[in-house]
């Protein structure tokens, strides 16, 4: 399968949605996107990238952006250049769109931005972030459990939870775009249940 298999010259019945999935180091934005493809999932690759640039689930006509045949996988391996290009590629597609994986501090604005203006400028979809909401508490449990116990910069990790929050709460202001809300004190399986209703719902 290619990324031009999924592209539609037609209109949609529902709209499709290209959600952004946010939240600090341990809140589970990977293991959030891989509920999409656990069922099973195909590769896809574009010129230019020897990784693949997509992994897509069929089940639920979903591209998650990145490969997640690693553990580290997502956006981690693409700088912004080739997101925005993917993004691109993607939004002309009939498939539903989902990434992570890139820091709060670097992208919380600029993908506001360019999510609208492909949403101006291509097919509208349904389009925004769904942020994974836990403790600072927990935050700090999970990181430590991940690194063997090693002791962690809290500083820096108080720094990217308000730093989320912040964003959430600009991109609220904009009132244009989906800013969903999700408890990330809960399993993934749950997280994932409320992610797909929230998305249900949004109109």
């Amino acid at each position: 399968m290619t990324i031009f298999d999924l592209i539609d010259t037609g209109s949609y019945d529902n709209k499709p949605y290209c959600v952004n999935l946010r939240g600090t180091n341990g809140s589970g934005k990977s293991s959030l996107a891989k509920e999409f493809i656990k069922d099973g999932f195909e590769h896809i690759y574009v010129e230019g990238l020897k990784r693949p640039a997509f992994t897509y689930s069929k089940d639920y006509n979903t591209l998650v952006l990145g490969n997640y045949r690693t553990a580290c996988g997502g956006c981690d391996a693409l700088i912004k250049a080739q997101i925005v290009r993917l993004l691109k590629l993607a939004w002309m597609t009939t498939a539903n769109i989902v990434f992570e994986g890139v820091l709060v501090s670097d992208s919380g604005k600029p993908y506001y931005y360019y999510m609208k203006e492909l949403n101006d400028t291509l097919k509208p979809r349904k389009w925004g972030f769904a942020y994974l909401e836990l403790s600072l508490e927990t935050c700090y449990s999970r990181i430590s459990k991940r690194n063997g116990g090693k002791e962690i910069k809290k500083d820096l990790v108080a720094d990217k939870h308000r730093n989320a929050a912040r964003y959430r709460d600009w991109q609220r202001e904009q009132g244009d775009c989906m800013v969903l809300s999700l408890d990330a004190e809960q399993s993934i399986n749950l997280v994932f249940e409320e992610l797909m209703m929230k998305l249900y719902k949004f109109k």
